[in-house]
Order: C-alpha cells, then structure tokens, then sequence
C-alpha cells in the first residue's frame, strides 16, 4: 500500500487539475456518484456529515442539502486551498489522515469516503477510524475502485488505467506520471465481495454495494449498530 507522503505528494501535484481531469476521465458522470454517495450516507437528513478524503469538497457539497454541519478532511493541502476556493465557507475544511481522523468518538451522524480506503497504507484501520468517528445508527458510503473480478473487468482495468489515464493526464498537466500509479493501487486493493468483508469485519451492519461503472467503480453502505 502507498505510504502517506507518497499519497500526498501525487494529489498536491494533481490539485488543480483534479476535479477537470475527473469529469473527463469519467465522462462526466462522477457527478452522479458524488450525489449518489451523498444520498447512500444520508437518506435523511443529518445533524453533522463528514467526508473523508474530501478533496476540493465534492462530495462535502453535496452533503450540505442533507446535513446541518459538513467537515472535509483530506491529507493534500493542495487539495484543500483548492477547494476552499470554491465551497465559500459552506464546508469545514480540515488538514487530516483517514488513519487517525482527528475526531472524538461517535462525532457525526453520517460520513462518506471517496477513494481513499484503496489509498491508504492500511484500509482496514480507515474503517476502523470512520466506524469509530461515527455515532450509533450512523451511516458510512464508500466511493471506491476495487480490483476486477472477471478477465473482462480485468481487461477494461488495464485499457482505461494504462491507457486512458495517462492520455487525459498528459492532455491536461503534460505529465502521465501522476496518474500511473492508480493501476498498481488498484492491483493491490480489495474486490468488491472483499471490501464488503472488511466492513463488516470492521462492525458495520447492513453493508451492501453496487457497481457504478465497468465492474470497477463501487459504492459500499454500511450502518453502525444503535
């Protein structure tokens, strides 16, 4: 798994391309994942959400019509100024880890994760710190890439990350570099079945999941018991 400084540097550099490179990437439907996530989290509305990994404050603005209060962390500083640039306030945005969320226990009443599980050095223990910052009843999405699972999905992996990746990313920044290592992330993280394991290995109940998009794309949703 990639160490943190490692994780850091990559989206520093990436910052200001990010949300763009996105949109492209996925031909525009990260937006609906976002909004999807934000929705699986908080069917209701909520007291306070967290968005972990939060980036520019993507899905933390989507959390803002379902939640009193909305707290971002993200490690990326970068990805942080970025995003303060835009959210105008609406969103607290905080400097943090997913590994040690600097959070008491039972802080939120929702939270969301968006890639990051598969980033971290230990994705076990990010579920286990969300689980941990969330109150009893309280709802975690996940937002992640998870590894194929069939020689098709396989396939499909390998031509968008080695391929359509690096293309977009030297399109928009002149460097591939950056963008590369996401195949080897996603090499060596879970696949869906698996990270649904982990979840509930973590205490969650009612963990379910659906794939958005070409096998690869998952959204996980899982309750901690009252």
């Amino acid at each position: 798994m990639p160490e943190a400084r490692r994780v850091r540097a990559i989206f520093d550099s990436i910052a200001p391309r990010y949300d763009r490179f996105n949109r492209i990437a996925t031909l525009n439907r990260d937006q609906a994942w976002r909004a999807r996530t934000a929705r699986a989290a908080a069917p209701s509305h909520v007291g306070h959400a967290l968005d972990v990994a939060t980036g520019t404050g993507l899905v933390a603005r989507e959390l803002l019509d379902r939640a009193d209060r909305v707290t971002g962390v993200d490690l990326s500083l970068e990805m942080l100024r970025s995003g303060e640039e835009t959210n105008a306030g609406r969103v607290s945005m905080l400097a943090g880890d997913a590994l040690s969320l600097p959070f008491k226990d039972a802080s939120f009443d929702c939270a969301t994760i968006g890639y990051d599980v598969r980033n971290t050095a230990d994705p076990q223990r990010s579920l286990d710190e969300l689980f941990r910052v969330l109150r009893p009843g309280g709802r975690v999405a996940v937002l992640d890439i998870c590894r194929p699972t069939s020689a098709t999905q396989e396939l499909l992996c390998r031509t968008v990350f080695r391929v359509i990746v690096p293309m977009v990313g030297r399109l928009l920044a002149g460097k591939t570099g950056p963008y590369c290592y996401l195949l080897q992330s996603v090499d060596d993280f879970d696949t869906p079945d698996e990270l649904a394991a982990s979840m509930r290995a973590t205490g969650f109940d009612d963990v379910t999941f659906e794939v958005l998009y070409l096998g690869l794309v998952t959204l996980h949703v899982g309750v901690k018991p009252s």
